[in-house]
């Protein structure tokens, strides 16, 4: 059961020489999808802001002059964050199963420990191409549009890390002495669900 945040839709922007490549991402009950991509040429400040309104905000490749981050209505996460929240909370719950298995070994020696994602330490989304590889992924999808190449490449990488958190919450709410099984299935890690709340 997915509790809390029941939606949220995450926008990245790669800035290029002459527009904004824009692809978002949709998270609805626990399904995470790529929703949407636009390329802008030489797009007004307000246009861009006008589409990413509302979203979670990533930006990659060289911003214009005029930042978005100026705007206290558009809100920005980063995937440091994201990875860092959830190599924490696997950390945690692998604590708290060892901990509960110790605890009566013998009656709980074919305990299943959970299957969580071997999250890495970081990941840059201007060589997304380059992690989606290492990961088995296809570095690009054929028949995309140069523009578009890179933050498509991003948005797939940003998608395979809310699944994998997904599946890591689902992995943590089939285990009730985990206490982070609890509040049921949340959609993003706490980092990025903070930001999420402030968003209007």
């Amino acid at each position: 059961m997915t509790t809390g945040a029941f939606y949220a839709c995450i926008s990245i922007l790669d800035w290029q020489v002459h527009g904004v490549a824009v692809e978002t991402i949709s998270i609805h009950e626990g399904v995470c999808a790529l929703s949407g991509g636009w390329y802008l040429d030489k797009p007004a400040i307000q246009d861009v802001r006008q589409l990413v309104r509302g979203a979670l905000v990533i930006e990659i490749g060289t911003t214009p002059g005029a930042d978005l981050k100026s705007d206290s209505k558009i809100k920005f996460v980063d995937v440091a964050s994201f990875l860092m929240s959830a190599k924490a909370e696997c950390t945690t719950a692998l604590q708290e199963y060892f901990s509960y298995k110790a605890e009566e070994l013998i009656k709980r020696k074919k305990l299943v420990e959970p299957d969580f994602t071997d999250w890495p330490d970081s990941l840059d989304l201007e060589k997304a191409s380059y992690h989606l590889v290492q990961i088995g992924r296809a570095a690009a999808i054929n028949g995309t549009d140069s523009e578009m190449e890179r933050v498509l490449s991003a948005s797939r990488l940003v998608k395979w890390m809310i699944d994998g958190w997904l599946h890591d919450e689902h992995e943590r709410s089939q285990r009730p002495y985990i206490s982070a099984s609890k509040p049921g299935i949340r959609i993003l890690p706490a980092s990025w669900l903070q930001v999420l709340q402030t968003v209007k």
